[in-house]
C-alpha cells in the first residue's frame, strides 16, 4: 500500500481547499444504493439503509427488481479500509430509505416511530413506543425530512407524505420522551412571511447548539435554500446553488455541500438524463468569528465558495459525513446522472487528521493487516 501518511501531509500542503481526494474500492462492500444515511461514531463510519434497485417497467429474467434495504447496517473501518456487515438485534424500522438520521448514539427516524440504534450493542429499539395517538401528540409519518439534535431535543423538519410537502417542525424531548409541535405546517403565505415553503430532501446541520441551518430541498417543481433557528424559527434565504438530494458536512463553522440534484425537469427524469452535480461548495457561517452571545447569522453576509476539486462523478441521493479525527469528509453511494446507483466511497481531505490518528495509521501500515487498496485521484 502506498504511503498514506506521506500523502496526508503532501495533500494538505498542496494548493486548494480540498487537496486530497481518495476513492476506495472495497471487497466485500455494501450493494450500490441511494437514499441511505451515514454517521461517524467511535472511529467508525456507519451506513444505514437505502434503496438497492429500481422497480422495472417491464419484467423479464434479466431485469432487476427494486429492493428496500430495511435491516442492513454496515460499518467501515478507516484504519483498515474494510467494511463489515453488522448482525443486529431488535426490531429495525420497516423501511429505511429517504429516512433521516443523526448521531448521538445513533437515532434514526422513520414513519411514526422513532428508532434508536445502539452502535455498541448493535441493537434496535423504539424511543416513543409508549406514546399513543389518543393521548399524546405524534407527528405524521414522513420521508425526505431532516433530523438534528440540539441540546436535549431532537428536531424533525419538513419532509413529505407523498402528495403534500411540509414546512412543519416537531421536537422530541430525549429526557421526557415526548413529542411537541414547534411550528405547524402552513400553506398560505404573504409577502412579509419569512417562512420556507414545504419541501423534502433538504439537509440540515446545527451550530453552537442553537442554530439549525437548512439548505436546499424542494418539491417536484422548485428548489429552495434557507436558514433557521429552533427558538423562534425565523428564516432568511441566502441563495446558494439551487439543489436537493445533496449532502452536507460541517467542520467548525464551515458547511460543505456535496453533489446533488439540479434539474426539476420531468422530461429529463423520464429520459434518465436529469442534471446532477459533482461540485463541492463551502459556506462559512461565522466569517467574523463572533462569540455565541454575539452571533446572529441573520445580520451577517454569508457567501458560498466553490471548491476547485470535484467529485469523481456527479451524484445525488448519496450521503456524506465529516470525521474530525481524520480531517476528512466521507461520501458514499448515490445515483449518477443516468440514475445508476453506486457503492463508491470517496474521502475528501479538508485538513490534516489528529496526531493520534496519524500515529495509528503508521501502526496499521507496518503491523496491521490491510484489507483493501485505494487510489489517489
Amino acid at each position: 500500500m502506498e504511503n498514506i501518511d506521506r500523502l496526508l501531509v503532501e495533500s494538505f500542503l498542496a494548493q486548494g481547499d480540498i487537496a486530497g481526494l481518495l476513492r476506495y474500492k472495497e471487497n466485500p462492500t455494501p450493494h450500490p444504493r441511494s437514499g441511505h444515511r451515514l454517521c461517524f461514531i467511535n472511529g467508525y463510519l456507519w451506513l444505514i439503509g437505502g434503496y438497492v434497485h429500481f422497480l422495472p417497467l417491464s419484467r423479464g429474467p434479466r431485469v432487476p427488481m427494486m429492493e428496500i434495504v430495511d435491516k442492513e447496517v454496515w460499518r467501515f473501518d478507516p484504519m483498515l479500509s474494510n467494511w463489515k456487515k453488522m448482525e443486529v438485534e431488535g426490531e429495525p424500522p420497516k423501511t429505511m430509505a429517504s429516512h433521516a438520521l443523526c448521531s448521538s448514539g445513533t437515532v434514526t427516524d422513520q414513519l411514526i416511530n422513532l428508532h434508536v440504534y445502539d452502535t455498541e450493542l448493535s441493537r434496535w429499539s423504539k424511543l416513543d413506543d409508549h406514546l399513543n395517538e389518543e393521548n399524546d401528540f405524534i407527528p405524521e409519518g414522513v420521508y425526505g425530512h431532516s433530523l438534528v439534535i440540539v441540546k436535549d431535543s431532537l428536531y424533525i423538519i419538513g419532509g413529505t407524505a407523498g402528495q403534500q410537502f411540509f414546512n412543519s417542525v416537531n421536537r422530541f424531548d430525549l429526557g421526557e420522551k415526548k413529542w411537541e409541535r414547534v411550528f405547524d405546517h402552513i400553506v398560505i403565505f404573504n409577502e412579509e412571511d419569512d417562512v420556507p415553503s414545504g419541501r423534502y430532501r433538504q439537509e440540515c446541520v446545527t451550530y453552537m447548539e442553537r442554530w439549525i441551518f437548512m439548505i436546499g430541498g424542494g418539491t417536484s417543481a422548485e428548489l429552495k435554500a434557507n436558514i433557521s433557528e429552533p427558538d423562534d424559527l425565523e428564516i432568511r434565504e441566502f441563495q446558494p446553488p439551487d439543489v436537493r438530494c445533496h449532502s452536507l458536512a460541517i467542520d467548525g463553522s464551515t458547511i460543505y455541500m456535496v453533489g446533488g440534484f439540479l434539474s426539476s425537469s420531468r422530461e429529463g427524469r423520464a429520459a434518465g438524463t436529469s442534471k446532477c452535480s459533482d461540485a463541492i461548495w463551502k459556506l462559512d457561517i461565522n466569517p467574523e468569528r463572533l462569540s455565541e452571545e454575539k452571533y446572529n447569522p441573520k445580520i451577517l453576509t454569508l457567501n458560498w465558495i466553490k471548491i476547485q476539486q470535484n467529485l469523481p462523478q456527479p451524484i445525488f441521493f448519496h450521503d456524506s459525513v465529516y470525521a474530525f479525527e481524520h480531517g476528512e469528509i466521507f461520501v458514499f453511494g448515490g445515483n449518477n446522472k443516468n440514475g445508476k446507483r453506486n457503492n463508491d466511497l470517496t474521502r475528501l481531505r479538508i485538513q490534516p487528521g489528529s496526531l493520534e490518528t496519524l500515529s495509528k495509521k503508521v501502526k496499521y501500515r507496518h503491523f496491521g493487516e490491510e484489507k483493501t487498496k485505494f487510489t489517489c485521484l
